[in-house]
C-alpha cells in the first residue's frame, strides 16, 4: 500500500498515568513518524494531567470542577527525526468508558480531516516498526475494512488474539489464509488494543457506539467494519499489552466487587452483537452457555452477585439498542 495521508493515533486513559506516559513514548518512536495523537483522558483522577504536563505533551491543566469537555492543542517532537506530533488533549468532564473514548476520539479526529486513525488503549507499548507494518500491507486503502496487530502480553504470550474470519469465499472454503505468504490472517473481530483503519471506513460505517461504555464495543464496531470488506491481521505489526489482568476476563475469576458489578456492560453488549451478527442457533445457545456460567459461579466468592449481574446483563441484552 502506498504510504500517503496523515496518521492520527487515538489513545483513550483513565487513571493509569504511567503506563499512558510509555504508551505515548513509544507512538514518538515510530519508525513510520505519526501526524497526531488524540489523548481522551476519561475525568481520570490520578493525576493524569499533571504528569502529562510534567513530560511536555501537554502545557495548561485543565479546568476544575469541568461541566464540558475540554480540548487544548500542543506540539510535540517525534523522537525518531524530530518532526512535529500535533498532540490534541482532551478532557472529558466524567468517566464515558473506553466506548465512549473511542467515540469521541475517532469523532474529533475524523473533523479534523486525519486520513488514517490508529485506536489503543493507554496500557499497549508498540514496537518501533508497528505503523510502518501496516503500510507494507499488498492492498489499497479500499481494499480492506481494518488492519489490527498481533498482540502479546507481560510474558510474551499471544493475547487478545482475534477472531478468525471463516466465512466461505465463493468456492466455498474459508480463505483466512490466502495472504499468509504476506503475513497476513483474515479476521472478522479484534480488540482496540491496536486497530488501524483509514477515514472513508468511518464514513461507511460510522462510530463507535458510546452506549456500550465499556467491553464489546470494539469488537462491535470491527465486526460492523468487516462485513463491509475483508480485514486483517499484520504479522509484522506488533504489540504489547500491559493490562494487569492477563488471562481472558471471566467473572468467575474475579474477587473484586466493583469489578464483577462492570461485567453487566459485557454481557449486555456481547449479547446484543450475537442478536445483529450471528445466526438465531448461536443466539440460542449463548443462553445455555450462561446458565452453566451461573451454575459455577454460584461456588465462587459473590456467588449471588455474579449470577444477578449476568441475569441482568443477559436480560437487559435482549432489549438493548444502543446509538452512536
Amino acid at each position: 500500500m502506498q504510504d500517503k495521508g496523515t496518521v492520527c493515533a487515538v489513545v483513550v486513559t483513565y487513571n493509569r498515568k504511567e503506563l499512558l506516559i510509555d504508551c505515548l513514548d513509544s507512538l514518538r518512536e515510530q519508525k513510520r513518524t505519526l501526524e497526531a495523537i488524540y489523548i481522551i483522558d476519561n475525568s481520570s483522577t490520578d493525576g493524569t494531567e499533571s504528569i502529562l504536563r510534567d513530560n511536555k505533551y501537554i502545557e495548561d491543566l485543565p479546568p476544575m470542577n469541568l461541566r464540558d469537555t475540554w480540548e487544548k492543542e500542543y506540539c510535540i517532537a517525534n523522537l525518531t527525526d524530530k518532526s512535529s506530533i500535533r498532540i490534541h488533549y482532551v478532557r472529558m468532564p466524567e468517566n464515558t468508558g473506553g466506548a465512549g473514548g473511542f467515540h469521541e476520539g475517532l469523532k474529533r479526529g475524523y473533523e479534523k480531516h486525519y486520513d488514517w486513525f490508529w485506536l489503543m488503549d493507554d496500557d499497549v507499548i508498540l514496537d518501533k516498526h508497528a505503523l510502518s507494518a501496516f503500510f507494507d500491507v499488498p492492498f489499497e486503502q479500499n481494499e480492506f475494512g481494518f488492519l489490527c496487530s498481533k498482540v502479546f502480553g507481560k510474558n510474551n504470550q499471544p493475547m487478545n488474539v482475534p477472531a478468525i474470519d471463516l466465512r466461505l469465499n465463493e468456492n466455498e472454503y474459508a480463505d483466512w489464509g490466502r495472504f499468509m505468504d504476506h503475513g497476513l490472517i483474515k479476521v472478522r473481530a479484534c480488540t482496540f488494543v491496536s486497530v488501524f483503519l483509514n477515514r472513508e471506513i468511518v464514513e461507511k460505517v460510522g462510530l463507535p457506539f458510546k452506549d456500550f461504555f465499556i467491553w464489546e464495543d470494539d469488537h462491535e464496531y470491527t465486526l460492523r467494519i468487516s462485513d463491509k470488506l475483508s480485514s486483517y491481521m499484520v504479522a509484522k505489526s506488533i504489540v504489547y499489552h500491559l493490562r494487569e489482568i492477563q488471562k481472558y476476563l471471566n467473572i468467575n475469576n474475579e474477587i473484586d466487587k466493583s469489578r464483577i458489578k462492570l461485567y453487566f456492560y459485557k454481557f449486555r453488549n456481547s449479547f446484543y452483537i450475537l442478536r445483529r451478527y450471528y445466526k438465531m442457533r448461536k443466539v440460542t445457545n449463548i443462553f445455555y452457555q450462561r446458565l452453566i456460567l451461573i451454575l459455577k459461579s454460584i461456588f465462587t466468592k459473590y456467588g449471588l452477585f455474579k449470577t444477578y449481574i449476568i441475569l441482568k446483563g443477559t436480560i437487559s441484552g435482549i432489549f438493548f439498542r444502543p446509538k452512536s
